[in-house]
């Protein structure tokens, strides 16, 4: 919650020069604790757990948990706490979150509790970067309901801070939520693409979206939330129009960063702001969802 980064080292993950530290080997685990009992360290973070985990096959329960009961054994005995994060799937049809952690089930059966981080909407119209944060499994009490907490970047360090929201709802029925609002992101994407073949009119390209997609009640923030994801894959670039002094005539242009070809020669017109364009292209979309055992 706003840690002091001073009070955190991030370590390169390798043994000498050419061996990299390897999670399912005793005697790199034993060097890691003898190093770390040295600065007196109180809390080890590994991201992400198969990642150093050469040799072991990540669905193979009792690998899994011969590497993991042999860590746990060393946190125990230094005193020192562990967080292990790793990713979901995307298969929506378990009703529990848990039930999705990429690998074997071991990755949480084992940790004494588990929480789930995912992205939440900022329903009060700020723009925030929201999470909810919620504990889906313990081993000594109930699941409560998951907090919300913003993500802010301090020092070019992404940072999680609680807002001192506690959500009415557990974990899972965020997790259902942003698995609904990340199927409409992809149809939205899909809308987008299918309208823009080279260039566009911003606030046409908007509205036409948002009419083909009505009967699917999308959001202007989902719409919002589809171009800037299309943005940050460098699908689509976002260019503003200004008058001859320099200042902003409060037209964007909307435009592929890599138009659509014909007979293998790039086709880029440059389209008037009542032009429309359709043609189909799927993209595939990646979740980042995560999870800390």
């Amino acid at each position: 919650n706003a840690g002091n980064l001073e009070n955190i080292t991030i370590v390169e993950a390798v043994v000498n020069d050419v061996i990299a530290f390897n999670l399912s080997d005793p005697s790199h685990v034993n060097a890691l604790f003898k190093e770390m009992g040295k600065v007196g360290a109180k809390l080890l973070i590994i991201n992400t757990l198969t990642s150093f985990m050469s040799g072991t096959d990540s669905n193979n329960e009792s690998q899994i948990k011969s590497s993991l009961l042999y860590l746990t054994d060393k946190l125990d005995k230094y005193n020192i706490s562990g967080l292990g994060v790793m990713h979901i799937n995307k298969n929506t049809s378990y009703a529990k979150s848990n039930y999705r952690v990429q690998g074997s089930s071991a990755f949480t059966d084992l940790p004494r509790k588990v929480f789930g981080i995912c992205k939440i909407d900022d329903e009060t119209g700020a723009g925030r970067e929201l999470r909810a944060v919620g504990i889906t499994k313990s081993n000594n009490d109930s699941i409560p309901a998951a907090a919300e907490y913003e993500l802010t970047v301090v020092d070019d360090t992404p940072m999680l801070t609680a807002t001192g929201v506690n959500l009415p709802h557990d974990f899972d029925y965020y997790i259902a939520e942003a698995d609904r609002a990340n199927t409409k992101i992809k149809e939205v994407k899909n809308t987008i693409l299918g309208i823009l073949e080279s260039e566009m009119d911003a606030s046409e390209l908007n509205d036409l979206v948002l009419e083909q997609m009505q009967d699917e009640q999308i959001s202007q923030s989902t719409y919002e939330r589809a171009i800037k994801e299309l943005k940050d894959k460098d699908i689509i670039k976002s260019d503003r129009l200004h008058n001859p002094d320099g200042t902003f005539n409060g037209v964007a242009i909307i435009s592929r960063t890599n138009p659509i070809t014909k007979n293998e020669v790039t086709d880029q017109p440059h389209l008037q702001v009542n032009e429309g364009n359709n043609r189909n292209l799927k993209i595939d979309d990646i979740g980042e969802t995560e999870y800390l055992g």
